[in-house]
Parts: C-alpha cells; structure tokens; sequence
C-alpha cells in the first residue's frame, strides 16, 4: 500500500486470521518494528474481516508495546465489523481507527498544520 503523504510512521499488516499456536511467533515479529521513541504506527487491519480473541490479543500487545516506547497507534483500513467489535469493548477510545489510510494521513496532516 502507497504512503499518500509522507512514511514518517510504521505500518504493520495484520495477518487475516491468526491461529493461537502461531501468536507468540506474531508477535515476536510485531515486537521487532517497535523500536522508536515517540514514534508513529498503524496497524493496517485491510485483511481482518472479524475480530477473533488471538488478533485481539496481538492489537493489544502491539498496544502496549507502543506505549511503552511513548508512541502512538492507530487502526487503518477498519471494517464495520471489526469497527463495532472495538467500540463495543471500548478499544476504540485507546487506540483511534480510520476507514481508510488516506484518511489517517489527513487528519495526521492537518494536526501538523495547526500546530506548525
């Protein structure tokens, strides 16, 4: 997938489907893109039809991650379903999610032009 505006972020695809006996190994992999203080990463979800408990898991550890290295994370490429799985458990208010990347660059390129 294209960077619309800039790569100042890390994008990290997440797999369709996630088996729990391969999560740890995920999650290893996932752990090795997050390494940069205050860094930027999105989590492209375009494969993820329906939020089952292992890809859950995976967001979350992500999550945490993140914020240990004081960074941000966002959703891209969210589907009505899985949209509604992440407001029903309330995720959506940690970790904010777009429709689209294009729209995450937009917002991302707006905030930078009101605070410039």
């Amino acid at each position: 997938m294209d960077n619309y505006f800039d790569a100042s972020y890390t994008r990290i695809d997440i797999p369709a489907r996630i088996s729990p006996q391969l999560l740890e190994s995920i999650q290893k992999k996932c752990s090795n893109c997050i390494k940069e203080m205050d860094s930027d990463y999105v989590l492209d979800m375009q494969k993820v039809a329906n939020l089952y408990s292992a890809t859950l898991a995976l967001i979350m550890h992500i999550y945490k991650l993140v914020c240990l290295m004081k960074g941000s994370l966002s959703m891209v490429n969210v589907n009505e379903n899985v949209a509604r799985a992440l407001m029903s458990l309330r995720i959506d208010e940690k970790i904010p999610h777009y429709e689209s990347l294009w729209d995450y660059e937009l917002e991302k390129a707006g905030a930078r032009a009101m605070s410039a």
